[in-house]
């Protein structure tokens, strides 16, 4: 877990960790107009005012969404709740999603600092798999316009 709070607590980033912060309750504070909510048995969600802005899952995905909501706000809290290694950013107002860390959206050889723009554009129920890899046919779709590699779930 990373990024320690005031009430000592780090911020989650699955949903072990997530399960683990709820402790058995169904929703707990995380920061100000953000929650910590157990949707269902398979589902825990950092919800920003009205909006699930990160769902964790049982089997290691998770979605994130913006609900239509492109803020600062918003994109910080999916960045401070979202999966190790991933990281929304905007550019001149178009909101842009990349792995931040040694991934298979690189080719083969290619180093970080190689790689040039090679994030894609997000879309609202991006899901990324539990070892980094994008689920979301939009997102595939603009990765392969890119060259990058999305396997690795």
């Amino acid at each position: 877990m990373q990024g320690a709070q005031a009430t000592g607590r780090a911020d989650p980033r699955s949903y072990k960790e997530a399960a683990a912060i709820l402790n058995g309750r169904d929703r707990r504070k995380l920061a100000n107009n953000t929650w910590l909510e157990r949707r269902n048995g398979e589902h825990i969600a950092v919800r920003l005012h009205q909006t699930d802005v990160v769902t964790y899952r049982v089997d290691g995905t998770t979605v994130l969404d913006s609900g239509g909501w492109r803020t600062v706000t918003t994109k910080d809290r999916i960045n401070r709740f979202g999966p190790q290694g991933a990281r929304v950013w905007s550019d001149r107002g178009e909101w842009r999603i990349e792995r931040t860390t040694t991934t298979p959206w690189l080719r083969a050889g290619e180093s970080q600092t190689d790689r040039g723009d090679r994030s894609a554009a997000f879309a609202d129920g991006v899901v990324i798999g539990p070892r980094g890899g994008v689920r979301s046919a939009v997102v595939r779709y603009m990765a392969r316009r890119l060259g990058l590699n999305m396997r690795g779930g």
